[in-house]
């Protein structure tokens, strides 16, 4: 697993990046017609996909970049950090789906907005 990503509402980055790798730690390719999609479960477990660009085909990288309003609302109110995690779900055109990370989940740490 990664380390945690922290990320405060209504900010806009860090970008989440992955490698997808292989059980043996080589990547894996993602040929053209395969989408990638940032699957992110919040507090209450309820997952959001996210579609995530490939950045290299052959080494199997992939981002997202946070859009507005996103993983989080600005408008939900909290006053302490909320986690939430996070899978990245690969669909090849043969229909082969594999999960990064293959075990658990990554975590995503999201802090209060700050006040004036």
């Amino acid at each position: 697993m990664s380390a945690p990503i922290h990320l405060r509402v209504g900010d806009r980055g860090p970008v989440v990046n992955r490698q997808i790798a292989r059980s043996d730690g080589t990547s894996e390719a993602l040929p053209s017609g395969t989408t990638v999609v940032l699957r992110v479960f919040d507090d209450e477990d309820v997952a959001t996909d996210y579609t995530c660009t490939i950045v290299s085909a052959t080494a199997g990288t992939v981002q997202y970049a946070w859009q507005d309003g996103e993983p989080v609302s600005a408008s939900r109110e909290f006053d302490e950090p909320v986690q939430f995690s996070y899978v990245f779900v690969i669909t090849f055109t043969d229909g082969r789906v594999v999960t990064s990370p293959t075990i658990g989940r990554d975590i995503l740490v999201i802090h209060p907005r700050l006040r004036a």
